[in-house]
């Protein structure tokens, strides 16, 4: 939504417009599909969490900051 947000925010946003958080396998779907979008902005998978070291992640695509 063209602004930074947490992980908390975005979810809220998401239910506002009755959306869920993709999974990985999503992501991963989405990923061999359209291969260049992860090169343009992060791609995340917040359905799917993975608890590590104290700290919840959640699977993303490759993407890389040009700038």
């Amino acid at each position: 939504m063209g602004r930074e947000a947490t992980t908390d925010q975005v979810l809220v946003d998401m239910q506002c417009f009755s959306l869920r958080p993709a999974l990985f396998e999503e992501l991963i779907c989405f990923d061999k599909q359209f291969p260049h979008e992860q090169l343009e902005y992060p791609i995340v998978a917040l359905g799917s969490n993975i608890y590590v070291y104290c700290h919840d992640v959640y699977p993303c695509a490759l993407y890389r900051d040009w700038e």
